[in-house]
């Protein structure tokens, strides 16, 4: 590999986020070669990758919602009281 060519972790590392092959691939740039496993790129390409990725990171804040993961913010469980008849307790299952 010459000075003008860098692997995609050394992207990642230079940004300091983990940035995959595909992704640079999904904003516009391509490999200047493979080698094995490994995407080479040219490093002359940087300043504008960095610039495409803001880019890229600053138009998810418009489009994306956050994932609910079922994380409640509150550790505490919720106080629901079970509901009884003279029968006992109804199952949330079951039909009434």
């Amino acid at each position: 590999m010459n000075k003008d060519e860098m692997l995609t972790s050394e992207v990642s590392a230079r940004i300091g986020i983990v940035i995959t092959a595909q992704l640079l691939r999904d904003i516009g740039f391509e490999p200047v070669r493979l080698d094995k496993r490994a995407v080479i790129w040219d490093a002359n390409q940087y300043p504008k990758m960095c610039e495409a990725l803001a880019k890229h990171i600053s138009a998810k804040k418009l489009v994306d919602r956050p994932v609910d993961t079922g994380e409640r913010t509150s550790k505490k469980k919720p106080t629901t009281a079970p509901v009884t008849t003279n029968a006992g307790s109804i199952d949330d299952e079951e039909e009434l």
